[in-house]
């Protein structure tokens, strides 16, 4: 992160920490973002608004940033009139969207039942699709 660090050191385990002062005299280290470094955090960004007309079919566009496939970032229609985000309380599933899956448990990796088979050496004549 960018921003302010003061530089500490100690001379033994059991010493204390003291800061150390830069040749001009400053007492912190100063970060500073380069042109390379990316600002916004990875997934679907926050409070879009959406119109759509009662009844019709609608495409919908969501801003992010960096989005991976697939990924856990989602949308949520609420239909609650409070429109409250957050709010179990005040969430009302909107008419024509399907409802989460129940399906809580992760997929998992299973190395012997792959192709080839788990611990098999392959030459690199061999193309695996």
């Amino acid at each position: 992160d960018t921003g302010l660090y003061a530089v500490c050191f100690r001379e033994t385990a059991a010493g204390s920490w003291e800061p150390i002062p830069s040749h001009t005299g400053s007492r912190y280290l100063e970060v500073l973002k380069i042109p390379q470094d990316r600002t916004r955090p990875r997934g679907i960004f926050r409070n879009q608004y959406f119109t759509a007309l009662a009844g019709s079919s609608t495409l919908i566009t969501v801003a992010g940033s960096r989005i991976v496939t697939p990924t856990k970032s989602k949308i949520v229609l609420n239909a609650h009139a409070s429109g409250t985000c957050g709010d179990n309380t005040k969430f009302q599933l909107a008419p024509g969207t399907t409802p989460a899956a129940t399906d809580l448990i992760s997929p998992q990796f299973m190395p012997y039942d792959t192709v080839p088979s788990h611990g098999t050496t392959v030459s690199q004549s061999l193309t695996v699709s």
